[in-house]
């Protein structure tokens, strides 16, 4: 038995055909691939900013402890007590964040009974203890001493 003819639109794709489609295809392969790239790029950057607020909030335990310990002043000045006792707490530097060397900073300003505290994570790309780099994460906070609150004014 004979095979019938195939008609003229039943061969099949053309070369350009699947030329366009392997290269649709590719396109598409390199816009997943960059996405999977960026997202994980944000990922690791999240990962160390909340390793660094870790580490902020370690330290500022520390300060709360300290001051709750050992805090003495009159009204007025709970404010510079307090900073003159963070002052000497030393800061362990430099922290491992993600396995990398990280220089954290306390920058402490006192007015009345009230402290402000600025902290500032940055990579030690030096790798000698000061600070180098992009800001990883930054925080501040004003403190008001407990023992302030039973002043009168």
């Amino acid at each position: 038995m004979k095979q019938p003819k195939a008609s003229q639109g039943e061969h099949g794709f053309t070369f350009i055909e699947v030329l366009v489609g392997m290269m649709i295809a590719l396109i598409f392969v390199l816009i997943v691939t960059e996405g999977i790239a960026i997202a994980t790029v944000y990922r690791v950057k999240a990962q160390r900013q909340s390793e660094a607020l870790n580490a902020i909030q370690q330290d500022m335990e520390e300060v709360k402890f300290q001051a709750a310990k050992s805090l003495t002043g009159t009204c007025g000045t709970y404010g510079t007590a307090l900073e003159t006792l963070v002052d000497a707490i030393p800061l362990n530097n430099p922290r491992t964040l993600l396995k990398k060397p990280h220089i954290l900073t306390r920058i402490t300003t006192a007015n009345g009974n009230t402290m402000r505290i600025t902290y500032e994570v940055f990579p030690d790309q030096n790798e000698d203890g000061t600070a180098d780099g992009d800001l990883v994460a930054s925080l501040f906070t004003e403190v008001i001493p407990d023992a302030s609150l039973k002043c009168d004014n």
